[in-house]
This record gives C-alpha cells, sequence and structure tokens, in this order.
C-alpha cells in the first residue's frame, strides 16, 4: 500500500512512501530460520496440556485429589507434552 506524504524539509514536492508491515515479515522469517516458530505440533501439546489441567483442576476442587497430588499431575503432564518448569504456557501453582 502507497500513500503520498511530504518530505520533512520541503513541503511543495511530494513522494511515494511504501506503508507495509516489514517488521512482521522480518520477524516471522527469522523465527522460521532458527526453528522457533510455532508449529501445529506444538500448538497440539500446548491444547492437550491445557484440557488435562483443567480436568485434574475440577477434580482439585471437587476433593478428589489433593493438592500434593495436583501439583504431581500437572508436573508430570507438562513433562509428556513438553512444557518446560519456565514455560509460560503453564499455570502457576
Amino acid at each position: 500500500m502507497n500513500v503520498r506524504a511530504y518530505h520533512a524539509g520541503n513541503h511543495s514536492t511530494l513522494s511515494q512512501v511504501s506503508k507495509e508491515n516489514t517488521v512482521q515479515n522480518s520477524v516471522t522469517a527469522n523465527h522460521a530460520e532458527r526453528g522457533t516458530a510455532m508449529t501445529s505440533e506444538r500448538l497440539q501439546q500446548i491444547a492437550t496440556y491445557k484440557v488435562a489441567v483443567i480436568l485434574i483442576k475440577r477434580m482439585l476442587t471437587s476433593g478428589i485429589i489433593t493438592n500434593a497430588e495436583f501439583r504431581s499431575m500437572e508436573t508430570n503432564i507438562a513433562e509428556k507434552c513438553n512444557l518446560s518448569l519456565c514455560s509460560i504456557y503453564r499455570i502457576n501453582t
């Protein structure tokens, strides 16, 4: 998308200014090059973790499991879903 804009020093001439999002393109390309782009497999792992934690939270609030059991189960689920201890996707226990 091109827009017309004034040069800072000369208000009598106009020039074409490109208004495209080059930052997003370079960031996305950079992540792809480093192999850190979010894959559908990774998204599935995170979703699986979240659903499983919701279920064990219900068990905790219903009194079926203790808080210690909940923490242990949550850690096991995170490990199976390849989430590290400091992952932003893990719940705060």
